[in-house]
């Protein structure tokens, strides 16, 4: 999830767990490996950017995710 407290719901709540897809630190590419009771940051802006979808279209996810992280 790319949502702030969902993963933090699961660092104080034992009904939940966090996973993550590990990255290629050099590459920024998946390495498709999963990791358990991880929370690992979102990349997709990153990912976004480097595909070449326009800058001011990133930045608005930006502002729409932070925006939703507060409404959860």
């Amino acid at each position: 999830t790319h949502y702030n407290l969902l993963k933090e719901m699961a660092e104080v709540d034992d009904r939940f767990c966090n996973a993550s897809v590990a990255f290629d630190p050099d590459t920024g590419a998946p390495t498709y490996r999963l990791r358990y009771d991880i929370a690992g940051a979102s990349s997709a802006r990153a990912v976004a950017s480097r595909m070449g979808m326009p800058q001011s279209i990133v930045d608005r996810s930006h502002a729409l995710l932070e925006r939703d992280d507060r409404q959860l």
